[in-house]
């Protein structure tokens, strides 16, 4: 396979440059979706300002009859931290009980899914190195796969067809990571530690 131009838009870029490596961390969310009475929360996409945070989805669809769907996820934490399933789906029927108050639900389908965050909180969109003219990357999108995905799309397009996107510097994925960044992504991995996983274990165990 030939190709002038190619974009890694693999998630997790397979070719694993140098620069990359020291850039990321890879972070596990627990979600749900659940079936609600109709009208319990008005329709919208919700986040707190938690950390770790919850966010979720209310979608009252179309012929869903007395029910309406709801997407929420939460509880995320470093791969390399121990953390059973079990307690972070527990962690989200804690937060439906005791923060918004929903009891009446009924789960439809439950899993984990992988997040790459970048150490400046910023995705990893455009030529993968300073100089590389028709090599392309895409990644750490944090979960925010379809504004990332579009805005990717919209960069690395331009740039094939010789245009500068207007936020093509603020994403390209060679930049420079202060150490301001490093440091609050070390607090941040801190306070996910003890107010997200080591909290909920405890609260298992005391259950």
């Amino acid at each position: 396979i030939t190709a002038a131009d190619v974009v890694v838009a693999t998630y997790n870029p397979f070719t694993q440059p140098w620069w990359y490596i020291f850039k990321k961390g890879m972070y596990l969310s627990y979600v749900y979706e659940v079936s609600i009475p109709k009208g319990t929360l008005p329709e919208a996409l919700y986040e707190d300002d938690n950390n770790p945070y919850f966010y979720y989805r209310v979608d009252a669809g179309k012929g869903s009859g007395d029910n309406d769907r709801m997407i929420i996820g939460g509880a995320d934490h470093r791969k390399e931290i121990p953390f059973s399933k079990q307690s972070g789906y527990r962690a989200i029927d804690t937060y439906l009980n005791e923060t918004l108050g929903i009891t009446d639900y009924t789960v439809v389908k439950k899993w984990t899914g992988p997040i790459l965050e970048q150490t400046d909180g910023l995705a990893c969109i455009g030529r993968m190195k300073k100089g590389t003219l028709h090599r392309y990357v895409a990644t750490a999108f944090s979960g925010n796969g379809m504004t990332y995905g579009t805005l990717a799309g919209m960069i690395i397009s331009d740039a094939i067809m010789g245009k500068e996107h207007t936020y093509a510097h603020l994403y390209r994925p060679y930049r420079r990571i202060t150490l301001q960044a490093v440091l609050r992504k070390g607090s941040d991995f801190t306070m996910e530690f003890i107010h997200g996983v080591t909290q909920h274990l405890t609260r298992g165990k005391k259950k």
